[in-house]
């Protein structure tokens, strides 16, 4: 199955958000009122760290234009895999430098994301599960 690529997201003012370079766009994921028959209080399960990816930018999963000074600064790999999808969930870290961006259309929820920035991935229904 091919992967979606997003050329727009939505719009914030009139003007349509785009998905550019090696970024991914995402939405927080809300955690479970019940999880082992707990019940997580309501500031908790605003505080997840897993994300859905929305949109894929076009360069996700290509090698980097950056030079190898820059690459060693900012701890980031010239190529990733390309195994990001529609619909994955990924675990993110609360904060980074760099690599998170809040969104104009959604600043609490959703944001953009390096591709080298998520800290674990689980699949979402876009992969190919023979593998």
């Amino acid at each position: 199955m091919s992967r979606e690529v997003a050329t727009d997201v939505g719009t914030y003012g009139g003007e349509t958000v785009q998905v550019l370079g090696h970024w991914l766009y995402c939405r927080k994921c809300a955690t479970p009122e019940l999880a082992d028959g707990i019940v997580i209080p309501e500031e908790l399960r605003e505080a997840s760290n897993w994300v859905e990816v929305l949109a894929v930018g076009p360069k996700v999963g290509r090698p980097r234009e950056w030079s190898k000074k820059k690459l060693r600064e900012r701890k980031v790999a010239r190529c990733l895999p390309d195994y990001y999808r529609v619909g994955d969930l990924l675990l993110m870290p609360n904060t980074h430098p760099w690599g998170l961006k809040r969104s104009p259309i959604n600043p609490m929820d959703e944001f953009w994301v390096d591709e080298a920035i998520p800290l674990a991935i689980m699949a979402g229904d876009g992969h190919d599960s023979s593998c």
